[in-house]
């Protein structure tokens, strides 16, 4: 599929259940609930954007997308993720100029994207099924985490939590400004408020 015109330009990204490159348009500005960049990630839990029906064009560049294009990607009536994220906590706890946030799912995960004003990615706090976490825990580079929900590891340049039935994951993107060395703290920051918000979904038992 592609991605938002942006000034007259196309820039087309792959997307897929989990990112592995990024790519940009070299323009200005994004559409609402958009952006320009894709998220960078190499495993882990699923973080996707879904395609934005007033700008994505086809691929002849004409019009919204497709049906096929908005295949796998659901409606969501109300916020969830997004709820428990605050753009003025990420502002503060990287310095980065956030300015808003937007949500999509796919499967069992919904993921709430914090970008700044030229819709870069800064931050995405997702949640979906504890196997996720599992997954995160076994890995050979897994280190553990204190103090966030019932058990957290930092694995993948992610900080995974577990809670409840659910992973809550938060990964900080290189366009906050904030050094490799920092990323944990960074996550475990916005993890933590993230938490005193924290709902578990409706189909949740027990």
């Amino acid at each position: 599929m592609t991605v938002p015109r942006v000034k007259g330009r196309l820039a087309v990204c792959v997307l897929a259940l989990t990112f592995v490159g990024a790519c940009s348009s070299g323009g200005e500005g994004t559409a609402t609930g958009t952006t320009a960049r894709a998220p960078d990630f190499t495993g882990g839990s699923p973080f996707t954007l879904p395609p934005s029906g007033p700008v994505d064009d086809d691929d002849q560049g004409i019009g919204p997308p497709t049906p096929s294009e908005l295949a796998g990607f659901d409606t969501l009536p109300l916020p969830r993720v997004c709820m428990m994220v605050s753009v003025d906590e990420v502002r503060a706890a990287t310095g980065a100029d956030a300015t808003s946030a937007s949500e999509a799912s796919r499967g069992d995960t919904i993921t709430c994207f914090v970008v700044d004003g030229q819709g870069e990615n800064l931050v995405a706090v997702a949640a979906g099924p504890a196997s996720s976490f599992d997954d995160a825990a076994t890995a050979p580079d897994a280190a553990p985490v204190e103090g966030l929900g019932d058990a957290a590891v930092w694995s993948g340049g992610k900080l995974h939590i577990r809670i409840g039935t659910e992973e809550v994951a938060v990964k900080v993107f290189a366009a906050t400004g904030v050094v490799d060395a920092d990323m944990q703290a960074v996550a475990s920051t916005i993890a933590a408020d993230v938490l005193t918000r924290y709902q578990p979904p409706a189909t949740a038992t027990g």
